[in-house]
């Protein structure tokens, strides 16, 4: 339709036609194939800015405009990685471009988005055919608006179906998931081969750290390869009963990490997406009983147990409707799990558990709780009972032999010991100066010092607390050692310490609050 304004005639966007342009291939180094290049005037007479996504048509290539002077203005220069190219292409915006815009707006207006939106947004993501921007704007209104739950239970079974499930030879098949948050929370390299050796089934596929000093993959890495194809991790699991496998070599719910992974730089995590993306992925992984760890407290990923018991809630009722058995545990994240912080340090500290050696006993006693309940939700234990199974297959060997087995079949060297693990070349131990007693040591203060002394990036770096809650401690007692690859990474560790003390000693005031003119009665 045509709209008369100050005596111009102004076309709308979907009467617009445009030219099509005559195709120029060209190597280009250092972009993609999913580039095009276009004449600045050319872009603007056909209403296409800079970075908007287009389709080639008539073919289906999705590609992302640059303006450069260097392309006449009847052409358009694509590289030649681009196949099957015809002479002309019209370009036109994606469909996924349009598909966010109408979804963002529906939920704006508080509207519910149906099965058909979900799936049409995914397959826009899955194919790329959404630009970065217009995820992050949505995923910002999900984390405003929330998803409700029948919202929520589609966006993971869609998942589910863009996929193929696995399928593993001995059932049944467990999982467990922790959201994180908590330093030296290692238990994962414990649990799977305890739960193996049980005679379940396990197939762990985890991911890098993001925000932490260690992500299970990058402490499993030390020890053995991790990254398998999807057919390697279906063979390593039928043979040993578990494996720890990186998600991104697997590929399992490809697409949800390629919205989740656009959320990383704004520090969003809508819980809806978080839902919605661990459980289609644990069914995706063929699991059939899966155990959520909420680790809850100050400095944590959940603040309040209030909070945590709400998601535990969603967790439930979204796995029931996929058919999965699903539990919860809130755990403590104040503090930190283990004693060790850092990819090798913390596959260090793991083998001293599966060795029966000296290690942290928090550690020990949640990868046995957690064991414990995993036995009991499959009946492979009583209730009540399970803790104590479970241990019995650690202090028997029989989770060191298991894990010794995984690593052969994922192709590391299953002579390994706690001994053998790689060490830093530096370090530097921080002791006390006064007579006192430990009041608390704070996980989120220990997560910074560990990535400024290199972690998870140098493997070896980290930090050993050899303090907990309640010590009593005297001049010269060890604190923390910082481990690291250089001196100038042990500096920087030492200036975070500095200034977020990760050891706080006991307070007897934990606030002073002064009257003020402003206080209300």
């Amino acid at each position: 339709m045509k709209h008369k304004k100050n005596n111009t005639s102004v076309i709308t966007m979907d009467e617009l036609v445009r030219t099509p342009l005559r195709v120029i291939r060209r190597r280009i180094e250092g972009f993609s194939f999913a580039k095009v290049f276009l004449h600045p005037e050319t872009g603007k007479a056909q209403h296409l800015a800079a970075g908007t996504l287009v389709q080639l048509l008539p073919t289906e290539i999705v590609a992302k405009i640059i303006y450069s002077d260097a392309v006449s203005k009847d052409t358009v220069m694509v590289s030649t990685e681009l196949k099957d190219m015809p002479d002309y292409v019209q370009l036109e915006p994606s469909s996924g471009h349009m598909i966010v815009n109408q979804l963002f707006h529906k939920k704006l207006d508080g509207e519910k988005l149906s099965a058909s939106d979900i799936r049409q947004l995914l397959r826009a993501i899955d194919t790329g055919a959404v630009e970065v921007a217009q995820l992050g704007a949505l995923a910002t209104l999900f984390e405003i608006k929330g998803l409700d739950p029948d919202e929520t239970v589609e966006m993971a079974t869609s998942i589910v179906e863009m996929s193929r499930p696995l399928e593993f030879a001995k059932k049944p098949v467990v999982d467990k998931h922790s959201i994180g948050g908590v330093a030296g929370n290692r238990i994962t390299p414990i649990i799977v081969p305890i739960i193996a050796a049980a005679g379940l089934t396990i197939p762990k596929v985890s991911t890098r750290a993001i925000t932490s000093p260690a992500g299970s993959i990058d402490a499993v890495e030390v020890v053995m390869p991790v990254d398998l194809s999807l057919e390697e991790m279906v063979r390593v699991v039928n043979k040993t009963g578990g494996c720890i496998v990186n998600g991104e070599s697997v590929g399992i719910g490809r697409v949800m990490d390629k919205f989740i992974g656009v959320l990383k730089p704004l520090k969003l995590d809508p819980i809806p997406l978080m839902v919605a993306s661990i459980l289609s992925k644990k069914k995706l992984a063929g699991s059939q009983y899966v155990l959520i760890d909420l680790p809850t407290g100050e400095g944590s990923k959940l603040p309040r147990r209030r909070i945590a018991r709400e998601l535990a809630h969603e967790f439930s009722r979204v796995g029931y409707r996929m058919g999965l058995h699903v539990e919860n545990v809130i755990s403590p994240g104040i503090r930190p799990i283990g004693r060790m912080i850092g990819p090798a340090l913390e596959m260090i500290e793991v083998f001293k558990v599966l060795e029966n050696k000296f290690a942290s006993r928090a550690l020990i006693k949640k990868s046995l709780s957690l064991s414990g309940i995993l036995l009991e939700m499959t009946g492979k234990a009583p209730r009540g009972a399970g803790y104590g199974i479970a241990e019995h297959i650690l202090k028997k060997g029989k989770a060191l032999e298991k894990f010794k087995e995984i690593i052969e079949a994922q192709g590391g060297d299953p002579s390994i010991t706690s001994e053998s693990i790689p060490k830093a070349s530096y370090r530097h131990l921080v002791t006390a100066d006064i007579s006192d007693t430990v009041y608390t040591v704070r996980s989120s203060s220990l997560v910074k010092i560990a990535r400024a002394a290199g972690a998870p990036w140098d493997r070896t770096a980290g930090v050993i607390i050899y303090v907990d809650h309640g010590d009593d401690i005297n001049p010269g007692d060890p604190l923390f050692e910082i481990w690291a690859e250089s001196e100038s990474k042990i500096d920087a560790a030492l200036y975070i310490a500095e200034q977020d003390p990760p050891v706080v000693l006991e307070k007897m005031v934990l606030e002073y609050i002064p009257m003020t003119v402003e206080t209300e009665y």
